[in-house]
């Protein structure tokens, strides 16, 4: 929906990945998230606005399968919390924008694989923000989950104001966007 959208998000995404998996010595996901992420740098050189190529469907499907198997594989060995609250921060706006997608829809009565134009992107570009504003702004907040994610496993002591973070930054942009 917006240029250089899930490119950027997938990007940062992928090096929040790779510097988990550094930090925790899983050297074959770092690798992986930074081969990732590297594709998606230069992909993003012609994806942003005004874009020369489009990532599609088919593009940010493989993207997130991608992405969520990586953020498995980086948190086999650790600790129960870990595994559940560190990639939920990580992935934090594709998880928000899916589960407010399905919740939107299923009040509206409409199947929950059926497009409307009411997500976070539209409802920015809607209150008149421009697509590269709309894509840093989002990309802003996933920055922000990112970093509060690596913050979570550098120190066990930041895991629960972690959490707070992202549920203030979620809520932030759930007021901007018009959702409140």
């Amino acid at each position: 929906g917006v240029d250089g959208l899930a490119t950027g998000v997938a990007l940062i995404a992928a090096i929040g990945l790779a510097l988990i998996a550094g930090i925790n010595d899983n050297h074959f996901v770092a690798l992986l998230s930074l081969g990732l992420a590297g594709s998606l740098l230069a992909f993003l050189l012609f994806n942003f606005h005004p874009a020369r190529i489009f990532l599609g469907d088919t593009g940010s499907l493989f993207l997130g399968f991608t992405l969520a198997t990586i953020a498995l594989m980086g948190f086999v060995k650790e600790s129960i919390g870990l595994i559940f609250v560190v990639p939920v921060l990580v992935l934090g706006f594709p998880i928000f924008e899916t589960f407010i997608s399905i919740f939107r829809r299923l009040l509206r009565g409409r199947p929950i694989f059926a497009g409307d134009r009411f997500h976070t992107h539209h409802r920015l570009l809607n209150l008149g923000l421009s697509q590269r504003q709309v894509a840093l702004l989002l990309w802003g907040f996933c920055l922000i989950c990112m970093v509060t994610a690596v913050l979570a496993v550098v120190y066990a002591e930041w895991r629960l104001p972690a959490i707070g973070i992202y549920c203030v930054a979620i809520c932030g942009l759930a007021l901007v966007a018009g959702y409140v």
